[in-house]
């Protein structure tokens, strides 16, 4: 199970146009001291990764309906 989360977070988090995910963005811009990106950033992965954690949970309670 834990698998299965870690690989949709990494799934989740690709930047497109970039070969990084947001997670390595996020390290780069706080080595960087640009706080206020990895601050941006680290909310949108934040959101990103408890709407993926939301629709899991709706779409599981959907497939597993109880007669």
């Amino acid at each position: 199970m834990c698998t299965r989360w870690a690989s949709s977070a990494w799934w989740v988090a690709a930047l497109p146009g970039e070969t990084r995910t947001i997670a390595i963005a996020i390290y780069e811009q706080v080595q960087g001291f640009n706080l206020a990106a990895a601050n941006q950033r680290s909310l949108l992965l934040l959101l990103l990764l408890l709407l993926a954690v939301v629709f899991s949970f709706v779409a599981s309670a959907h497939l597993v309906r109880r007669p």
